[in-house]
């Protein structure tokens, strides 16, 4: 019925719907998180950094230079016009609304996140940058994002990886858990948040203001400085 409502309206079209693809809704605040893979710090040798990494995580010296290499930048949020404005109102007021809302990203916010998720999220931006570079040669290169909604849901005892605390005996443990929405393997537009001011990750790594435009163009310069363009270019 509300299919047709809108195929009537010209909101969808039967080619579109041909085409279409269910989603799943996950309960939870967007949160994109963004990366830089650096090809010539993935190359180089950390000292006693890649040697303690490769220990702990029981990986090979390549495999935990390739993590130390994937740096995490920034954080932003995205807000959607026309969504963002309906959601604001009351529900009786939604209710009465007719207009199908949209979901065009219009602006974007600076974030910084729960301490306790940071790992999670290193993970799972670790694990997909591995998975480029074993079926995509040679793999993500410079700037790109994870997209993530991150909800809140029970964990059965044997996914539980981390230690945790504040949970009675006896009694089911919850997790946040990021999903992944999308993948840009590209800079986000939210990095624009941070020109000129840099982000707080970013910031606190290089000990300075740096944006990604900042970091792209730091990468550049010391590739053509050790000769090594061919590193960061298909």
């Amino acid at each position: 019925e509300k299919v047709q409502k809108e195929l009537e309206l010209g909101n969808l079209t039967l080619e579109g719907l041909e085409k279409g693809r269910v989603e799943q809704i996950v309960l939870g605040p967007h949160a994109n998180f963004n990366f830089f893979f650096s090809p010539l710090n993935a190359g180089k040798d950390w000292g006693d950094v890649d040697d303690a990494f490769a220990k702990i995580y029981k990986t090979s010296l390549e495999e935990a230079r390739v993590h130390l290499a994937n740096e995490f930048l920034s954080i932003d949020e995205r807000r959607e016009t026309i969504l963002d404005g309906l959601r604001r109102l009351p529900v009786d007021v939604q209710e009465k609304i007719k207009r199908v809302p949209s979901f065009e990203v219009t602006c974007h916010l600076a974030m910084s996140l729960r301490e306790s998720l940071l790992k999670d999220v290193h993970r799972y931006a670790d694990a997909f940058l591995f998975a480029t570079r074993k079926y995509e040669s040679p793999g993500i290169i410079g700037a790109w994002c994870l997209q993530t909604l991150i909800t809140w849901s029970k964990i059965p005892g044997p996914a539980i990886e981390y230690g945790l605390y504040d949970v009675p005996p006896g009694k089911e443990p919850y997790m946040h858990i990021p999903v992944t929405q999308d993948v840009a393997l590209r800079h986000g537009g939210g990095t624009n948040v941070h020109m000129g001011i840099g982000s707080q990750y970013a910031n606190a790594m290089y000990q300075r203001r740096l944006s990604m435009g900042d970091r792209i163009a730091l990468e550049i310069k010391r590739a053509i400085k050790e000769e090594k363009l061919d590193w960061i270019v298909t």
